[in-house]
């Protein structure tokens, strides 16, 4: 058998030349003897063409870096399984945690009560999300194609009696999708504080109402937080008057949502609780399933005093209530919110602030 490299080969500038007879059919393969041999990371392997006469693969050769591979001549080399788990971690990452912290990451309380903006919005009769959303078709990025798959991958049917439409339209407000999603369009529309800028958004949250109308009321305390910002203190203890939820999604952990916040801006943060807000769990509607909480704009919300028990990763919390009443949880309804009004401080410099719906307000 000859060798490529012998003295009396021909020069590499020549392999181009065999290349050629090889494409051509004119230049025979030798046969190789199956036994675990070298083979390289950029050689091509037929494997699987084999000689019906030997089941020996046919090698083409080229300039190459050496990889080591074991070829089993019986069968075909099959690509190994390790390539999936090499793309895997042993702790992979759920890709909805960093997507539900970042809406969590929000300041949801305003000093003016958001339903103004919808006054009249239940009016409007239930229809189906395409005609809810129709008003938004060509602003909104393949609004058609999403949904169409939120239709599709809805929990439906479900225990709590949800329409498919109703289903969907929980299930579109949690996808994201590239450019702007139709959750960052509704955003931006609340933000307007402009009547007229909701109003094509009535029948979509007409519908979204009524499927979160079918969902369990939650009991227990749920939680936002966002980067500290004195400005926002300030501003919250400036003026005393009612303070009302806006459209916010929460989580049960303030802790995830602390961790979260000092790894992306530093120590200090302003974790705000929310209990008695008529919230809704739309964990098995959620594109992830993950454990979500939704309030409802429009409810009035009052200072509380109740104290907050963080695990060891985070400060101690020192609260700003009489020592003789730690277990009291009193509430202040028409308060500004300030370092006098029952916030509990961080050793860090990081706020609490304790907020209840107050019933039937």
């Amino acid at each position: 058998m000859g060798c490529c490299c012998s003295g009396n080969s021909k020069p590499i500038a020549n392999l181009s030349n065999e290349s050629a007879q090889r494409e051509r059919g004119s230049l025979k393969t030798p046969i190789v003897t199956p036994v675990i041999t070298p083979v390289y990371q950029d050689s091509r392997i037929e494997t699987s063409i084999l000689t019906p006469e030997t089941q020996i693969p046919r090698i083409e050769t080229s300039i190459m870096t050496p990889k080591p591979v074991i070829i089993r001549p019986q069968s075909p080399v099959k690509a190994p399984e390790l390539l999936i788990v090499s793309n895997q971690t042993k702790n992979p990452p759920v890709k909805q945690d960093i997507f539900n912290l970042s809406r969590v990451c929000k300041f949801s309380i305003s000093q003016t009560n958001p339903l103004d903006l919808i006054a009249g919005y239940l009016n409007e009769p239930l229809t189906s999300l395409e005609e809810a959303l129709q008003p938004f078709h060509g602003q909104i990025d393949q609004l058609a194609n999403y949904i169409k798959k939120a239709k599709t991958e809805c929990l439906y049917p479900s225990k709590h009696h949800l329409t498919r439409d109703e289903s969907a339209a929980i299930y579109i407000y949690t996808m994201k999708w590239k450019n702007k999603c139709m959750y960052d369009h509704l955003e931006a529309a609340w933000k307007s504080h402009d009547r007229l800028t909701m109003k094509p958004w009535f029948k979509y949250l007409r519908l979204f109402r009524s499927a979160l109308n079918k969902l369990p009321d939650t009991e227990k305390e749920i939680w936002q937080g966002i980067h500290y910002d004195q400005n926002l203190l300030k501003k919250l203890n400036s003026k005393t008057g009612a303070l009302y939820s806006t459209l916010s999604s929460c989580l049960l952990s303030p802790n995830e949502i602390k961790d979260y916040l000092q790894k992306n801006a530093g120590d200090k943060v302003i974790l705000i609780s929310y209990k008695s807000v008529n919230g809704k769990t739309i964990t098995e509607y959620s594109v992830n399933k993950n454990t979500v909480y939704l309030i409802w704009p429009g409810m009035q919300l009052g200072v509380s005093s109740s104290k907050t028990k963080l695990s060891t990763k985070s400060p101690s919390m020192q609260q700003n209530t009489p020592a003789n009443n730690t277990n009291a949880c009193t509430i202040y309804p028409n308060m500004s919110v300030g370092v006098d009004n029952f916030m509990e401080i961080a050793e860090d410099g990081s706020v609490i602030i304790h907020l209840v719906g107050l019933p039937g307000k």
